[in-house]
């Protein structure tokens, strides 16, 4: 029994090639739908000739594995609008909760802390965001942590534009990053288009470390956390929507967020649990 993990997508062709020849039981991992996702990024042009390539190399692998783990119910939706009797499991990428209580540094009298800790790319458009965020008159500051494309148009932004109260860390090492995080209060996690089929594992991570998220990305996470009630949700793309939330999380205030931040945590532990979901697939007899 092999697992593999799609994407990158040549590569789990190749290794999924490989071990149906040698006939092995292929469990195949989709966290994300490719080519599908390159296309609504506009990094694929659709019905090019590499487009038509990575279908093919999409559709054999399906073809192939033994039995697929979707990390979203769109990701199996979209396997079986390919292959109907496809044997389909939904896997969430769960953080291994360490953590058995949230500990906090909170000082009621400092504005509001929201963050945004990863990659600095085009998928996740934090500088187009930086540039339309409306911090002034409201008591919340912005702290980017990362690297990536973005980082000196975003550096460059904050120099010029100092009263946004946007602040730029740069990239720090996990465990320091969650050590100076103490201090936050709500985590950011944006997508600067909807992508069907994607559901960002920085919701269930920051739900087991305690923080509510403002979520800004559309799609099937958005329906997470509305349902689990994780935090604040903006309509993808629409920077009214953001700053309406922002206005709302300024009124909600640092003492109910920290009662917030329990709650939060309390579900995750329940509800994103990487034990109880493996325990529930064996269950099932899946492996």
């Amino acid at each position: 029994k092999i697992v593999v993990q799609s994407p990158p997508l040549l590569l789990s062709f190749i290794s999924v090639l490989v071990l149906s020849l040698m006939r092995k039981k292929i469990i195949l991992n989709v966290s994300d739908l490719w080519p599908l996702a390159a296309i609504e990024l506009k990094a694929l042009k659709k019905d090019s000739f590499s487009h038509h390539i990575s279908l093919f190399f999409e559709q054999f692998i399906y073809s192939k594995a033994t039995l697929i783990f979707g990390q979203s119910n769109e990701i199996i939706t979209h396997i079986h609008s390919i292959f109907p009797e496809k044997e389909c499991y939904l896997y969430r990428n769960f953080p291994d909760h360490q953590t058995k209580e949230i500990d906090f540094i909170a000082d009621v009298n400092e504005p509001v802390k929201l963050f945004y800790a990863g990659l600095l790319g085009v998928a996740q458009g934090v500088f187009e965001l930086c540039q339309n965020i409306e911090l002034q008159n409201l008591d919340i500051e912005l702290h980017i942590f990362g690297d990536g494309a973005e980082k000196f148009q975003i550096e460059e932004l904050i120099k010029q534009n100092p009263e946004k109260k946007i602040f730029f860390h740069g990239m720090l090492e996990r465990n320091i990053l969650h050590e100076k995080l103490k201090s936050f209060d709500i985590a950011l996690v944006p997508l600067k288009t909807r992508i069907y089929g994607s559901v960002p594992s920085k919701i269930f991570e920051y739900g087991a470390l305690g923080f509510p998220v403002l979520y800004f990305g559309g799609g099937e996470g958005e329906t997470i956390v509305r349902e689990s009630n994780l935090g604040w949700v903006a309509h993808v793309g629409n920077f009214e929507s953001l700053n309406s939330s922002l206005k709302e999380i300024s009124k909600t205030g640092k003492s109910e967020i920290q009662t917030m931040k329990s709650t939060v945590f309390d579900t995750a532990e329940k509800h994103f649990n990487l034990d109880f979901q493996i325990k529930d697939l064996i269950n099932k007899g899946v492996f």
